[in-house]
């Protein structure tokens, strides 16, 4: 999936994605779909998403996750996917501190 991503300037990501993968992947799908849906209708294009399982590289995920933070603040939304298993407000906090 990595090899398949675009790479992107700092500021020119319209969302960072943060959710769970242990959280249902259909609810999340739905969720997802359903904030694209409102996306394109607000601003009439597709949205360009930050998405860890594409945006790291699984082969050297402990050098892309120190460049955590700085993904973080490159994106100008940020949309977080609260499930059951969500440990989304505790990840965040550590990478809003290392900005």
């Amino acid at each position: 999936m990595y090899a398949r991503s675009e790479g992107a300037l700092l500021g020119s990501v319209d969302v960072f994605l943060s959710h769970s993968w242990h959280d249902n992947a259909r609810a999340k799908w739905h969720t997802l779909r359903e904030w694209r849906e409102d996306f394109i209708s607000k601003h009439s294009r597709e949205p360009t998403i930050w998405l860890d399982k594409a945006c790291i590289n699984q082969r050297s995920i402990d050098e892309n996750l120190a460049c955590l933070p700085c993904f973080l603040a490159g994106c100008s939304k940020l949309l977080v996917m609260m499930g059951e298993t969500c440990e989304c407000e505790t990840q965040l906090a550590r990478a809003c501190r290392s900005v």
